[in-house]
């Protein structure tokens, strides 16, 4: 478990690992919910926490549905007429009422890098019901895969590599979607440095299938497409710029993520593969542009503003969010004030000449209308400034808590198998924290 919260004077963003707990047993939505809650109680969090984000499985999606505070109920099935009898289940009910005062967590986030895995595997792999794409596909990825394994087998097959191209050929991971666009992105790479030669001269080499020219411009293609999708999978991670991670990319990021695939629809070899991205980008995105919060947070965020979708309904909707925050801090800020300059004579003179101040709309869009992308521009609006950290402070992929993974393997080495599981959570989180000690 990690914690991410916004400096309230840079608004730089702030990071702390919390705890790295093993759970036995099965890991089901109730005993995720017990171990976090236990978690935010521990570090006295309770009332400060904005959203927690977790991967997309199913158990984590549960806790949440479960036993967050502000959870959206399934709605009820409407009444039909009929003569039968119905039977509600009133002690399910009953139950699950209970189980929902059990534990008390914070708003849900899905990992939206998870997200984009999914779109870009699962989701990806329904364009296969084009004969033709599914014929052209695996083909290519199969002679592909095969110079993969002949290359990683040995020293010397890496020397051939090295010597014909100049490069080391890179193996896709099986864990990491991204691994096999990095991997296709190699070999385009010698193709358009070397030449088609040097690639048919390893698969001459390794005694292996040769990639024909259509295939080759397969390659071509799949990388072109996929290109944008891994590019927003780096940016939601914070892999770019860790900077990016503020809830305000989410939304600008999926958006132009969708524009660019649009563009692709013209190469016929991929159209396909595209139209399956897109389906999935709209059934498992489609809940951030109806968010009024998400869409407020990127109107929020200097770098965007309002510059990254045509959609003026979806824009109107974050804009009316903020002014009606700004209007209800507005209001409870005059009423001070007045009561305030009621009680001194000396400022009569000043009360005289008052003017008005600006409204919450013209505040907002003078803020719209400023041409600097900088954090600093939040001196001159104090209440946006507040918005913008209320907003922003959650962070839109867990990556960074799956970062803890890779730090825990350089502690959890052979010669430290004996470690408690107290002492190796101690290890990593003084690791991790020691900025703060």
């Amino acid at each position: 478990v990690t914690a991410h919260w916004t400096d309230s004077e840079t608004l730089n963003r702030v990071s702390a690992a919390l705890a790295c707990h093993r759970l036995k047993g099965r890991h089901t939505y109730d005993v995720l919910a017990a171990k976090l809650e236990e978690i935010h109680t521990e570090y006295e969090i309770v009332s400060k926490i904005v959203k927690t984000t977790t991967d997309n499985g199913s158990n984590f999606v549960k806790a949440f549905s479960v036993f967050a505070v502000n959870s959206e109920q399934p709605e009820e099935p409407e009444e039909t007429e009929g003569d039968e009898s119905t039977f509600h289940d009133v002690y399910g009910d009953l139950t699950e009422a209970a189980e929902s005062f059990e534990y008390q967590l914070p708003p849900h986030q899905r990992c939206a890098a998870h997200t984009l895995n999914l779109i870009s595997t699962v989701d990806a792999e329904k364009a296969e019901k084009d004969p033709t794409y599914k014929r052209l596909t695996r083909g290519t990825f199969a002679k592909c895969q095969a110079l993969w394994n002949k290359a990683s087998r040995s020293t010397q097959a890496a020397e051939v590599v090295q010597g014909e191209c100049s490069f080391v050929l890179l193996k896709p991971n099986a864990t990491r979607w991204n691994s096999v666009f990095m991997a296709v992105e190699r070999l385009n790479h010698i193709v358009k440095t070397k030449g088609e030669n040097a690639i048919h001269k390893l698969y001459a080499e390794f005694n292996v299938s040769k990639l024909k020219p259509g295939e080759i411009q397969f390659l071509k293609d799949y990388a072109q497409v996929m290109k944008p999708m891994a590019q927003a999978l780096n940016i939601l991670q914070g892999e770019c710029n860790h900077s990016n991670a503020y809830m305000g990319y989410l939304a600008p990021t999926i958006a132009l993520l969708k524009e660019k695939l649009q563009k692709k629809n013209g190469i016929a070899t991929v159209k396909p593969l595209v139209t399956a991205l897109l389906d999935g980008i709209d059934k498992r995105f489609d809940y951030i542009f109806d968010d009024e919060k998400i869409i407020a947070a990127a109107l929020l965020h200097p770098k965007f503003k309002d510059n990254w979708t045509n959609d003026e309904d979806m824009l109107k909707k974050g804009m009316d969010f903020i002014n009606d925050r700004l209007e209800s801090d507005t209001g409870v800020g005059a009423l001070r004030e007045a009561e305030t300059s009621i009680s001194s004579v000396e400022d009569d003179e000043n009360n005289f000449f008052f003017t008005k101040t600006k409204t919450s709309a013209s505040e907002l869009q003078l803020f719209l209308e400023s041409h600097t992308e900088e954090l600093s521009v939040y001196a001159s609006w104090p209440k946006l400034h507040q918005l913008f950290i209320e907003l922003n402070t959650p962070v839109p992929a867990s990556a960074a808590c799956e970062r803890l993974f890779s730090c825990a393997g350089l502690i959890f080495r052979p010669h430290r198998s004996s470690m408690t599981d107290r002492n190796f959570e101690n290890s990593l989180l003084v690791k991790l924290n020691k900025n703060f000690v």
